[in-house]
């Protein structure tokens, strides 16, 4: 590697630019989705080693999409309060640094998951990838107001890949999972755009609340938290008793806020609702993920 290349690319950026690019909260939302799709086929304990390449694997491609999202619209990031300040509209690292980044990202997960836990856990992570970075990034997200109901199929993948890595792919847990955070996207999503619409609007961004105003969003958010408990109900397969009692509950205080948001008629609990769903997201993941391994222990 030229010496001048050396140079650009570990000036020009820090680390931190470079961890933040990958969306961490978000990327490690992905990996804890993964666990319970891992574990909940199993018999007995797994694999540690094939539980951390696993992790890695996932951890790695879904760092890859974010990255690559960022580099395909760092333009309209610029345009909005919210993403002004990110590593590439800022200004902290050329968009070349990034891509490159994204690549090694993306073909290192690809290549642990294929050699070293399996090829369709491999597919599984290529698909979500391609799904999010074209799919939902370059044609969905500009064309329609419900991207985000139709992208968030990409960030449901975590499950089917912790599933594919445990040879279960059909694992009707798993499958579960990731109807569950298909239907926790919208209103997790939408309950920010109420709050940032305006920045959608200028960049031409068509999120719900820019085409239909804000009573139809707050409508449609009550409508899909409330869509999450017959799901959520139906994890008592699991035979995870408790993991599936606070999940009941955590649901029902999510339809709640989704509730009082709508009979409110105001959005001063749209960031309320925004926070508890990351919450709420992570707690149900790791709640099953954790009884399942007591269980097999």
């Amino acid at each position: 590697m030229p010496r001048e290349f050396q140079e650009s690319f570990l000036s020009i950026s820090s680390i931190r630019h470079f961890h933040t690019l990958t969306k961490p909260t978000i990327s490690l939302l992905v990996v804890i989705s993964a666990l319970p799709g891992f574990l909940l086929p199993q018999s007995s304990l797994p694999d540690m080693w094939l539980l951390i390449v696993m992790v890695c694997g996932v951890y790695l491609c879904s760092a890859s999409a974010a990255v690559f999202n960022q580099v395909l619209e760092w333009k309209i990031d610029s345009t909005m309060s919210r993403t002004a300040r990110r590593s590439l509209p800022a200004g902290h690292m050329p968009r070349w640094q990034a891509s490159l980044f994204a690549w090694l990202l993306g073909i290192g997960g690809l290549v642990v998951l294929w050699f070293y836990v399996s090829p369709l856990s491999a597919l599984i992570g290529l698909i979500g990838h391609v799904y999010y970075v074209i799919f939902y990034t370059l044609i969905l997200k500009k064309r329609t107001e419900m991207n985000i109901v139709i992208g968030g199929v990409a960030g449901a993948v975590g499950p089917l890949m912790g599933a594919a890595a445990a040879g279960s792919i059909w694992s009707f847990e798993a499958w579960l999972l990731f109807i569950l955070i298909v239907l926790w996207t919208p209103p997790h999503f939408w309950s920010l755009s109420l709050k940032y619409q305006k920045d959608y609007a200028r960049a031409g961004i068509p999120m719900y609340p820019v085409v239909y105003g804000e009573s139809a969003t707050r409508r449609m958010i009550f409508l899909y938290s409330l869509s999450l408990l017959p799901v959520v109900a139906l994890l008592w397969v699991s035979g995870l008793l408790w993991a599936s009692f606070f999940s009941c509950l955590l649901t029902l205080y999510f339809v709640y806020l989704g509730w009082k948001l709508y009979k409110d008629n105001n959005n001063k609990g749209a960031m309320r609702l925004f926070h508890f769903s990351c919450i709420y997201a992570l707690l149900v993941f790791v709640l099953m993920a954790t009884e399942k391994w007591w269980v097999l222990v």
